[in-house]
C-alpha cells in the first residue's frame, strides 16, 4: 500500500455565483494514471496471510467532470466542508483480498481471519488550499464470490509457485458494499535547508464494511523544492492519493516515513458471517501501522514515458485476537509498489 498522492487544483474562471463553469471532462483532460499493488510477496520472508493482496488502478483528470449528479455531490461536499476548493477527480477500480494463515486448509478456520474479497469502483474528490489537503472518496462494490478474489489468488499463486489456496468455499458472505472515506493532511513548513518536511493528518471511513478513525504523521526527506507532496498510509485501498503536480521534487528521489493509529468500530472482514457461522475473533479496537518508502524518478533514466516508481514496506500491529484464551494474530508485513504515469 504505498502512500499517496493528491491532485493539483487548476485555476479556473468562475460563474457569477462563485462556482467554476460547468465543463465535461474529456480524454484530453486526463492528467495521469496510477497502478498500486500491495502484496506480502514484496517483502523478505513473506507470509501469505490476513491482508494478502490489494490492487488499485486509478486515473485522474485536470478538471472535474460536471455531470449533474456528480456536480451535486461535489457541491454538497464543499457545503459540508469535506473539500476546500474546486477539486480534481480521480476514478479508481480495485480489489482487496484477505485469507487465513493456512491457505492449504479447505476446512472452516473459526480461530483465524476468514477468507474474503472486495471488488469495487470509486470516485475521489481532492483539493489543496494552501498547506491543507483534503480528499473524500466514495466506493461501491461487492464482497463474496462476485469479488473474484479466489480465481485471482489462485492464478497469482500459480504464477509465483506458491501453494494453491483451497479454502475459498469458506469465504465471507457476499453483499453489496458502500464505503465513504475522508482525510485531511496539514503540510508544515519545510526545514533543514528545504530537505525535510513534516506532515500531520486525520481521517476515517464509514460504510457497510469498515468503520474507523485515523490519525497520522509523516516525515519526508530529499530535494523537496518547495511544499512536499501529501504522504499518508493508505488503509487497504483507502487514502490512496494521486498527485501529478509535476513539482520539482518528483524529478529527484525522496524518502518518507509515516505512522498511523486506527480506532476501529467495525470490520466486516474480521467478524462478518461465513458458511460456518461467525468466527471466534474479536476486533482489536486500536492498532498501529508504520510505513517507510522511497520514490524513484525512473523517467529521468528510462525516458519521459517511464513511470515514477514508489516502493514501501508496511508493518501493522495485530488487528484481531480470538474470543477464547488461545490468542492468534500478530504483526503483519507487506510491500507496496506504485507506478505513476504523468501525461501532462
Amino acid at each position: 500500500m504505498a502512500a499517496f498522492f493528491g491532485a493539483h487544483v487548476n485555476a479556473q474562471s468562475t460563474s457569477p455565483e462563485g462556482r467554476p463553469p460547468a465543463r465535461q471532462a474529456g480524454q484530453h483532460d486526463i492528467a495521469g494514471y496510477q497502478i498500486n499493488v500491495d502484496n506480502d510477496f514484496f517483502v523478505p520472508g513473506s507470509t501469505d496471510r490476513w491482508y494478502t493482496n490489494g490492487l488499485r488502478l486509478a486515473w485522474t483528470f485536470k478538471t472535474p467532470s460536471t455531470t449533474p449528479w456528480l456536480q451535486g455531490i461535489l457541491t454538497s461536499a464543499r457545503d459540508w466542508d469535506l473539500i476546500d476548493a474546486e477539486p480534481t477527480l480521480t476514478y479508481s477500480f480495485g480489489q482487496s483480498m484477505y485469507s487465513p494463515r493456512n491457505v492449504s486448509n479447505p476446512l472452516p478456520q473459526p480461530l483465524d481471519r476468514p477468507w474474503g474479497g472486495f471488488l469495487y469502483g470509486g470516485i475521489t474528490a481532492q483539493a489543496f488550499q494552501g498547506p491543507r489537503f483534503a480528499a473524500t472518496e466514495i466506493k461501491l462494490g461487492v464482497t463474496g464470490p462476485l469479488a473474484l478474489a479466489g480465481p485471482v489468488q489462485s492464478a497469482w499463486h500459480g504464477l509465483i509457485g506458491s501453494p494453491q489456496p483451497v479454502g475459498w468455499g469458506q469465504q465471507l458472505a457476499g453483499r453489496p458494499a458502500l464505503q465513504i472515506s475522508h482525510t485531511r493532511q496539514y503540510r508544515h513548513p519545510n526545514f533543514a535547508n528545504d530537505s525535510m518536511a513534516f506532515q500531520t493528518g486525520w481521517g476515517g471511513a464509514v460504510g457497510s464494511l469498515r468503520v474507523y478513525g485515523n490519525v497520522n504523521a509523516s516525515l519526508i526527506w530529499g530535494d523537496l523544492r518547495g511544499s512536499a507532496t501529501p504522504t499518508l498510509i493508505p488503509n487497504e485501498g483507502d487514502f490512496v492519493v494521486l498527485d501529478l503536480e509535476n513539482r520539482e521534487m518528483f524529478k529527484h528521489p525522496f524518502g518518507y516515513f509515516s505512522v498511523a493509529m486506527n480506532l476501529v468500530g467495525y470490520n466486516y472482514f474480521i467478524t462478518g458471517p461465513t458458511p460456518y457461522g461467525n468466527t471466534e475473533l474479536r476486533t482489536n479496537p486500536l492498532f498501529g501501522t508504520a510505513q517507510i518508502g522511497i520514490s524513484l524518478p525512473t523517467q529521468k533514466w528510462l525516458g519521459s514515458n517511464a513511470p515514477r516508481l514508489v516502493y514501501a514496506l508496511n508493518i501493522r500491529s495485530a488487528e484481531f485476537g480470538t474470543v477464547g484464551p488461545d490468542q492468534i494474530g500478530g504483526v503483519q508485513r507487506w510491500g507496496s509498489v506504485t507506478l505513476n504515469w504523468d501525461l501532462r
